[in-house]
């Protein structure tokens, strides 16, 4: 029991010390990851729609529920996000699209069809513009 607790105490110890030097935002004691990182370069209604629309499923930079959402857009044209959000039926599948089906099923994307063209044009520039922010040590 003894040298348990002697190897024990110098790893937690070791474990703790490189957690305050490598803190993630959104970790104890630190900002969420919404005031973490910087948006500013961001159409507020974007990221607003984002949050309220896809954030529970998705994240810019990591898979969640569904992938990731920084790139997913490249080598689309303008009326995909619109067609895929609200007229999913009308669209014809793409071989990226039958992957992600594969890769995330059962679980399919909601459909928005509430969402105004505008509102899915200012959720698209919100995706395309993204960028992974510099994240700076407190």
């Amino acid at each position: 029991m003894l040298l348990a607790f002697m190897v024990l105490v110098p790893c937690l110890v070791w474990l703790a010390y490189d957690y305050q030097q490598h803190q993630l935002p959104g970790a104890c004691g630190t900002k969420s990851v919404t005031e973490a990182y910087d948006f500013s370069n961001s159409d507020p209604e974007g990221k607003s729609l984002f949050m309220t629309n896809c954030a529970a499923c998705h994240n810019m930079i990591k898979d969640a529920t569904g992938p990731a959402l920084m790139g997913i857009l490249n080598g689309r044209d303008s009326s995909f996000l619109n067609s895929f959000l609200r007229k999913r039926r009308r669209l014809k599948k793409d071989e990226a699209m039958l992957e992600h089906e594969k890769m995330y099923a059962p679980t399919k994307c909601m459909e928005f069809p509430m969402l105004t063209r505008e509102q899915v044009r200012k959720l698209e520039r919100y995706i395309r513009d993204y960028q992974i922010p510099a994240i700076t040590k407190r």
